[in-house]
């Protein structure tokens, strides 16, 4: 048998009887064979990969995902060295991507930033023919929402008018709801310490502790507006012909009596009235027509204008306490190159000075969250003021119109489905019920664990 490759032949019967007759070729071959058993061999060979140790720390249930596997636990793991992109996950935290570089020999300890998911309660009365019209987040972690009630009124024996009746409610933090109001009465501002100030016709009345019923303190309060608790005092919001003054009240004094600290234009919104919290400053909101304006008070009785805001349901989502000073986000800006932005500004009210933090495409939110300034981006991201992606609140429907009030570990947030017709009005007037469009939109209590 011939065997041809190109111009060579190659004689395969002549060969095999010089392997037969000649050493040498007996030789040849055998050593070609032992070649290419060793070729053979050193390709399929299993080769150890160099690992590394990975040493996982964080809560219970921790699981990191890599290309390599899944660690799962707390505790080191033996993992091939490369480069990864981590998927980390723990039962009750938000998820968190990212990136390893693993270099053999050496253990890498791997201690993920893991964000807490709050816990959601929807603020909700649960009465018919009743609407949520106002949200406050109280310094106590309550809630205190205003709402409307549509009730009937009988001006004849024939006719029946419908009446809109505003009532306080609060939401405590396990979820509980209850009256803070009944309907008849008037404004009404809980304490910290939760001493309730009722401002009626017939007077100011104020508990001197949680469990003890309400006292007469002042007599005069037949055009008080609105209640807000200062520190240790009452700031009385009375309306005048030409707009409104701010007196302040010791109710613990033995003799009561009223001291003037600032006269304004306009009656501000009652309902969104924030001391800071050493109560040196006083945040008030004044309702416009096309925005908000928010102004700060201090006990001496200047008044600082601070910005004008959008309209919105949850308006103290613009504005936060950082200490005694405000972080602020308000009337978007338009870029050289038409792109849009808003500005986050820090307000120092000691030094009347601003600093300019981060100008975003989209914010719905700002607050403190451990010790750094966050802000709630466009599509619910929590992102640092550098813009570095914490955590995202996947609860909520970023198609719709939303809204962050975030304080302590407690918030506020309110979420709207897409609009699909015409708009709905937002909240106008400073504390009238009556007349007033209500926003087609959710609240929720959101409630992150203690010490978050």
């Amino acid at each position: 048998m011939v065997l041809r490759l190109g111009a060579y032949e190659v004689d395969l019967g002549e060969l095999q009887r010089r392997v037969r007759t000649d050493v040498r070729y007996l030789l040849g071959v055998v050593a070609a064979a032992l070649l290419f058993l060793c070729a053979c061999g050193w390709l399929l060979y299993p080769r150890r990969v160099p690992t590394t140790t990975v040493y996982v720390a964080g809560p219970a249930g921790i699981t990191v995902q890599i290309a390599a596997g899944t660690l799962a636990g707390s505790g080191p793991h033996a993992v091939p060295a490369g480069q990864y992109r981590a998927q980390v996950t723990a039962p009750g935290f938000y998820p968190m991507t990212l990136a390893l570089t693993l270099t053999a020999g050496v253990t890498t300890t791997l201690t993920p930033t893991l964000y807490p998911r709050p816990f959601f309660q929807e603020i909700a009365v649960g009465l018919p023919a009743a609407g949520i019209d106002a949200v406050y987040l109280e310094p106590t972690g309550a809630v205190r929402f205003q709402v409307v009630v549509t009730a009937t009124s009988a001006t004849t024996a024939a006719a029946m008018e419908p009446v809109l009746l505003a009532q306080w409610w609060q939401m405590t933090p396990d979820g509980r709801r209850e009256h803070l109001l009944a309907l008849d009465a008037g404004p009404a501002a809980l304490s910290p310490d939760g001493r309730l100030a009722v401002a009626r016709p017939t007077g100011l009345f104020v508990s001197s502790s949680a469990e003890t019923p309400v006292t007469p303190v002042l007599t005069a309060t037949a055009d008080v507006a609105g209640l807000a608790w200062w520190g240790a005092e009452l700031a009385l919001l009375r309306v005048t012909p030409t707009g409104a003054t701010v007196e302040l009240v010791a109710p613990d004094a033995p003799s009561p009596t009223t001291q003037l600290v600032a006269v304004l234009p306009a009656l501000p919104d009652i309902r969104f009235v924030q001391p800071s919290p050493a109560g040196r400053y006083l945040l008030l909101l004044v309702r416009g027509r096309g925005s908000d304006t928010l102004l700060v008070l201090d006990r001496a009785g200047r008044v600082t204008y601070l910005g004008d805001l959008p309209r919105s349901p949850l308006p103290l989502a613009y504005a936060t306490w950082e200490r005694e000073g405000v972080l602020l986000w308000a009337a978007p800006q338009s870029e050289p190159g038409g792109a849009t932005t808003w500005p986050i500004r820090r307000l120092d009210l000691e030094r009347e000075a601003a600093e300019l933090l981060a100008a975003p495409a989209a914010v719905h939110g700002v607050w403190v969250e451990g010790g750094a300034v966050c802000y709630l981006d466009g599509d619910a991201q929590v992102r640092d003021i550098a813009g570095r992606a914490r955590y995202t609140l996947t609860e909520i429907d970023t198609r719709g119109d939303f809204a962050l009030w975030k304080a302590g570990n407690r918030a506020v947030l309110y979420n709207a489905p897409p609009v699909t017709g015409p708009t709905p009005t937002a909240n106008a007037g400073a504390g009238a019920a009556v007349g007033r469009p209500t926003p087609a939109g959710r609240y929720w209590l959101l409630t992150w664990p203690e010490g978050e």
